[in-house]
Formats: C-alpha cells, sequence, structure tokens
C-alpha cells in the first residue's frame, strides 16, 4: 500500500501500473472514506495512457482518510475481474493543517513494492495551487535504507502528458518488515520542490 499526503480541494492523480504492460484492461479506482461508512465515495474508471499505466483523479473532499482500492476489470463494463491481476490498494491521508488553494508548491510522491516480484515503483509530480503541474521538466529519486545508505538513484525528463513521472526498478530485492526512505525532487520552468516518503516492507 502506498500512502499520498494531499490537501483538501486537491486533485490527487490516481495511477495503476500493469507489471505485463497490458493495455487491453479496464481497471478502477473505487475509493472509501475511512472514517466514514464502508459504502464507496466514488468510482473511477481508470484510462490507458501507455506502457501498462492507467490514470484517473480524485478531488479530495475534505480532510480524512481515503482508501483507494483498484480493480481491474477484462471488458469495458467493468463487470468481469481479471484473475491474473490481483487487487492493490493506496491510502490518501488529507492535511488538515492547510488547503489546496494555499499557493504552496508542493513534490508528491505515491511508493510502492511487491515483495512476491520484487518491483519497486514510485510516482512523482508537482502540485502548484492545489493543481497538478502538467509540463515539469524533471524528477529525481533516491532510495534508502533505515540506515541512510543509498540504494537506487533514478532520474527522468520525460514525464506522461500529466505531467506524472513513473519510477520502477525490477529486480529489486528489500528485507522485509524494514523502513526505506524515498526522496524526490520534482522540477518546472518556475523552480523545485523536494519531499520524502517512507514506507515499510512487508514479507
Amino acid at each position: 500500500m502506498a500512502t499520498i499526503i494531499s490537501q483538501s480541494g486537491e486533485a490527487i492523480p490516481l495511477a495503476l501500473v500493469l507489471e505485463d504492460g497490458d493495455s487491453s484492461k479496464y481497471p478502477q479506482a473505487v475509493i472509501y472514506d475511512r472514517s466514514g461508512t464502508s459504502i464507496p465515495i466514488s468510482t473511477i474508471n481508470l484510462v490507458f495512457v501507455a506502457d501498462g499505466y492507467y490514470y484517473g483523479s480524485f478531488v479530495v473532499p475534505s480532510s480524512s482518510k481515503y482508501e483507494v482500492v483498484y480493480k481491474v476489470f477484462l471488458d469495458s463494463a467493468r463487470t468481469m475481474l481479471d484473475p491474473d491481476h490481483y487487487l492493490s490498494q493506496d491510502l490518501i491521508i488529507s492535511d488538515q493543517s492547510g488547503s489546496a488553494s494555499s499557493g504552496a508548491d508542493e513534490a508528491q510522491l505515491n511508493v510502492s513494492y511487491d515483495d512476491d516480484t520484487r518491483t519497486f515503483g514510485a510516482m512523482a509530480w508537482m502540485d502548484r495551487n492545489g493543481q497538478t503541474v502538467v509540463s515539469p521538466t524533471s524528477a529525481t529519486i533516491w532510495v534508502r535504507d533505515q540506515n541512510d545508505v543509498l540504494l537506487l538513484t533514478q532520474s527522468s525528463t520525460t514525464p506522461y502528458p500529466n505531467g506524472i513521472f513513473l519510477f520502477q526498478k525490477v529486480p529489486f530485492t528489500l528485507i522485509d518488515n524494514r523502513i526505506y526512505h524515498v526522496d524526490v525532487t520534482v522540477t518546472d520552468s518556475l523552480g523545485t520542490v523536494t519531499t520524502v516518503q517512507t514506507f515499510t516492507t512487508i514479507g
């Protein structure tokens, strides 16, 4: 599960990357408010972009925690689940200290790690005035272990048209039940923003 830190009113990119690069599926993001009922508050059909990458967007309605469950279907009506792609999840935590109208530039990061396939993935983007910057020029990530040892560095100057940078490393073997840190910088014509996120491997 990846964690996305956001603010109320912010449009959060939702991305699903199918590791086999399949472009013929029909993914969907089902969103639940974890402080409310078990009834979904939103269902978003993801659109194929490229290389097994599907994309959608969710506007965070208020300060809360939201669970995003990604489902992959075989048909466009989204009635038949694909047995070859398991359900995956993200967690959105909206920040109670501010709002998307604050005008601050922010780097955002979504990190995932599949212990079975030893696949590391990261999605990075820049926010400005609560909206995703669609024309960033570059992004770099650094992965470090809990002793601050650098394990991986990746850079990209080719975002997708919606301003999202995707990073992947396979195989990338991490130790189970350990905390790792991912730093990211995202740059556009107006400047550079940085953030760091931690994630825990589960064996």
